[in-house]
């Protein structure tokens, strides 16, 4: 049986132990639709940063799933447009009430980088963290 969990590894090792983000994320409340080639869905997104976002989804996509993303900016009609990848899932309910997948988002351009900067500036700034 290979199941991580029942590996006796160093704390420092385990994945599991360690915090494998590398962008501050931000509690958020906004809808994001998700194509792939085979369909289209609407989903409620829960916290976003620089390189990803996480959306709350019952059957989540598998593990390196290509999707494009629609996200719905607060506070206007405009919509960020951005490719982005499965790079983790959330299918157990670890303690939270809901499921979901992590996206990586891919390739950004500079116009799209600004707009994701903007919207994290606005939501620290909208609950007074610098």
């Amino acid at each position: 049986m290979n199941d991580r969990r029942t590996r006796n590894l160093p704390v420092e090792q385990d994945r599991r132990c360690q915090d494998r983000r590398s962008a501050f994320r931000t509690s958020v409340n906004i809808w994001v639709e998700e194509a792939t080639d085979e369909a289209r869905y609407l989903h409620y997104s829960t916290n976003i940063s620089a390189r990803g976002i996480f959306l709350e989804k019952r059957l989540p996509l598998p593990l390196d799933t290509e999707v494009q993303l629609e996200i719905n900016l607060p506070g206007g009609e405009e919509k960020l447009r951005v490719k982005g990848v499965v790079a983790n899932l959330r299918i157990e309910d670890e303690g939270e009430d809901f499921r979901g997948m992590g996206i990586r988002f891919l390739a950004l351009d500079e116009d799209q980088e600004k707009q994701i900067a903007i919207l994290l500036s606005q939501l620290r700034a909208s609950r007074g963290v610098a």
